[in-house]
């Protein structure tokens, strides 16, 4: 990731998250999030929508 991109997560970061729904729709949730060793993370729970689509579909869109 770029320097000036990290930099935006050197703090805590609400970030929101596109995933794609079973029917096909997309599904945007505010998350919070942090980059760690070269990954954006997500704070969630299994069985959260989100968890279950990307199970599903582990196409995604972050935005910061």
């Amino acid at each position: 990731m770029d320097p000036k991109a990290e930099r935006l997560f050197q703090g805590p970061n609400l970030i929101f998250i596109a995933t794609v729904n079973s029917d096909g729709s997309p599904q945007l949730t505010p998350v919070w999030g942090n980059y760690e060793d070269g990954h954006i993370l997500i704070n969630t729970a299994e069985g959260r929508i989100k968890h279950r689509n990307i199970l599903n579909d582990n196409r995604v869109a972050v935005s910061v």
